[in-house]
C-alpha cells in the first residue's frame, strides 16, 4: 500500500504532510523493536515480508483455489474485530468493506462444506458447520 494511502487511513484528520510525518514516527518505532525484515518498503510503498504470516492471506488463497477446508480452518473470525482508531472513519470504511467480503467468503465456503457433508451422510459434520452459520 502506498505510504500516502495508509497515513491518510490512520490520520484522516490531519493533512497528508503532517499524517506522513506520524507515518514515518510509527515506522521508526516498529524498526526499533522489532525485527527490520517483517516490513518491505520503498520511499512511497509499505508491505509485509512475504515471511510474515497472515490469516487473511492463508484464507483467500486457499478460496481461491477452491481449498475449502484449508480456507475454513485459516479463517479467524471477522477481520480485525474489535480494533478501532479514534476519528478513523476512513480506516473504518475501509475495514468493514473488506470484513464483509471475507465474511461473504467464509459463508460460502462454509455452505459448500456443509452441503458435502450432507451429501455424503455425515450429519455431525453438515450439523456442526451450519451451526457455525447460524451463530455468526
Amino acid at each position: 500500500m502506498t505510504r500516502a494511502r495508509l497515513a491518510a487511513l490512520f490520520w484522516p484528520e490531519l493533512d497528508a504532510a503532517n499524517a506522513r510525518r506520524n507515518l514515518r514516527r510509527e515506522l521508526h518505532r516498529l524498526r526499533s523493536v522489532g525485527d527490520e525484515s517483517l516490513l518491505q518498503s520503498t520511499d512511497d510503498t509499505l508491505a509485509l515480508s512475504p515471511c510474515v504470516r497472515v490469516d487473511v492471506h492463508v484464507f483467500e488463497r486457499a478460496f481461491t483455489a477452491n481449498e475449502n477446508a484449508l480456507a475454513l480452518a485459516a479463517y479467524c473470525g471477522p477481520l480485525l474485530d474489535g480494533f478501532d482508531l479514534p476519528d478513523g472513519r476512513e480506516f473504518d470504511t475501509w475495514a468493514a468493506g473488506h470484513r464483509e467480503r471475507l465474511a461473504l467468503h467464509h459463508r460460502e465456503v462454509t455452505q459448500h462444506l456443509a452441503g458435502l457433508h450432507e451429501a455424503a451422510g455425515r450429519w455431525r459434520e453438515a450439523l456442526e458447520l451450519t451451526l457455525r452459520l447460524i451463530g455468526g
